[in-house]
């Protein structure tokens, strides 16, 4: 047994058989003072009066304090340790619910920041990456004195740009402009393959891993106008892969 669970079943003894003795107490007085009253002699056995059913109704009274404090006690501990295991529970349920609130959160932080991510790689991939080169005017002198500009002698230059390698590219936009030309590139934009006046882009592109995360798109550009510069431009545009 519990030390406190003791300490209350001798309290609650204790009180019963103190006032059952008070009670007892008080009777014997009563019987005393009536006897007088009636002016009989009182013998020392009533004197004494009785011993042996104080003597045995407060122990039966003790007893059945004890018996009483304790079944008291016994229940009150039942109804603790029953509301302390339903307490336990009840927060190990709130824990169990907490960690998954915040798995979720989490879950859910890091699917909205995938999301961003890919919304802004597919923005990126439908605007395009470009790549521009300038090339002054041909001034190639032949054996005569003659200027020999054509496009047999004029030299490749290549425009090249960066994609991630797990992309695929769905075009490529090729511009070229006079120098000092205003027009908006939009306006200027040729065929890849055709002449646009003294320069032509090659017919196709090439493509060629540079890392595990990057590939390289390539144009080959000719240029041989003798009569001014030209700006060259190139978009490529690509899709991420999902």
């Amino acid at each position: 047994m519990p030390m406190a669970a003791l300490l209350a079943s001798l309290i609650g003894a204790a009180a019963t058989m103190t006032a059952s003795f008070m009670n007892l107490r008080m009777a014997w007085k009563k019987e005393l003072l009536a006897a007088r009253a009636n002016q009989k002699s009182a013998t020392k056995k009533s004197a004494r009066g009785p011993l042996m059913p104080l003597l045995t109704l407060l122990l039966a009274a003790a007893v059945g304090g004890f018996a009483l404090s304790y079944y008291l006690g016994s229940k009150g501990r039942a109804n603790n340790a029953a509301l302390e295991v339903e307490l336990r529970t009840k927060l190990e349920q709130l824990s169990v619910s907490a960690q998954r609130l915040e798995k979720l959160s989490l879950d859910g932080a890091d699917a909205i920041a995938r999301q961003v991510r890919e919304e802004e790689r597919r923005k990126h991939g439908m605007e395009g990456v470009a790549a521009m080169v300038m090339l002054e005017k041909c001034v190639a002198v032949g054996a005569d004195g003659q200027a020999a500009c054509h496009e047999s002698s004029a030299r490749p230059v290549r425009l090249c740009t960066e994609i991630p390698a797990d992309s695929s590219v769905t075009a490529i936009d090729l511009f070229a402009r006079s120098e000092g030309d205003a027009r908006p590139w939009s306006e200027s934009r040729v065929a890849a393959g055709s002449d646009f006046g003294g320069g032509r882009f090659a017919a196709h592109p090439s493509e060629r891993l540079i890392s595990d995360t990057a590939r390289q798109v390539c144009q080959e550009l000719l240029h041989w106008n003798s009569d001014h510069a030209t700006n060259g431009r190139m978009v490529v545009r690509y899709a991420p892969a999902s």
